[in-house]
């Protein structure tokens, strides 16, 4: 019954959204992922979209991801280097040169304490590119990097005193209940507390909607370049994998034939 009704109402959220104009999918935009593989999950299929459009598009990471596991057989330093090099594959079955990609390479899971050099770095990037949309992850979907990430980004901004089109893409969201089940005793909690914060964001905020059913393939195969997350290297039975999580259900979210987006006009000269 639960899964019945989240599909219903999912269905009611997209139908309620408002789909981006032709100029708007033109419009020019840097996608910010805490780490590798948010980007994709987030909006990779909006990103062919836009480049279908003739948009110009780039991806700046802020992390490497390296402590997205730990043991064997990687060190932090390579599973960082690995998951680099997946990134550039990744976003180049999306359509994104590597000329487009921007690595920070801030630590993985203490972007929050890096934020003063990094707000310096992204407002000297955003001054230089002058995107006319940015992506971030939404400001309630979870993870400290995550939240890092689009304060970062805003008070970057705020700095460069850009006036952008500002869209932010739920991942982690996802991850609440209803649209996952409770899970062990030791998640329910959690995944009560993570589902009440994003009803409320699914409600309020997320009323732009992408299509992006026809470009759904490429996004598939994009994700399946990242192999550290998406497969058990040397069949580590430990190795967490994204369709781990919640048995599936919150990466199906994410691979819908639709990507959802807090769309916001920021204009930091008026600030």
């Amino acid at each position: 019954m639960r899964r019945q009704l989240t599909a219903l109402g999912k269905r009611w959220i997209v139908a309620r959204a408002v789909r981006p104009t032709p100029r708007e999918l033109a419009a020019s935009a840097l996608v910010f992922a805490p780490h590798p593989d948010d980007e994709t999950l987030g909006c990779g299929g909006t990103m062919i979209r836009k480049q279908q459009a003739g948009a110009t598009v780039g991806v700046a990471f802020m992390t490497d991801g390296e402590r997205s596991h730990a043991g064997p057989p990687f060190s932090a330093s390579s599973l960082g280097a690995l998951r680099r090099r997946e990134a550039i594959a990744a976003t180049g079955e999306l359509g994104v040169s590597p000329a487009h990609l921007h690595f920070f390479g801030y630590r993985d899971g203490a972007l929050a304490e890096e934020r003063a050099h990094a707000t310096e770095s992204v407002a000297e990037l955003v001054a230089r590119l002058r995107p006319e949309e940015v992506y971030v992850p939404h400001s309630l979907d979870g993870p400290a990097d995550h939240a890092a990430t689009t304060a970062i980004v805003l008070a970057a901004l705020q700095r460069a005193r850009l006036r952008v089109s500002l869209y932010e893409y739920p991942v982690w969201l996802w991850c609440g209940y209803p649209w996952v089940g409770l899970g062990s005793a030791g998640e329910r909690r959690r995944r009560l507390g993570h589902g009440w914060r994003a009803r409320r964001a699914f409600l309020r905020d997320l009323r732009c909607a992408v299509p992006v059913g026809d470009v759904l393939p490429r996004k598939l195969r994009a994700l399946a370049h990242y192999r550290t997350q998406t497969a058990r290297p040397f069949g580590r039975p430990d190795w967490r994998t994204l369709r781990d999580v919640a048995r599936g259900e919150w990466l199906a979210h994410l691979l819908g034939n639709d990507e959802l987006f807090f769309r916001r006009d920021h204009d930091a000269r008026e600030g």
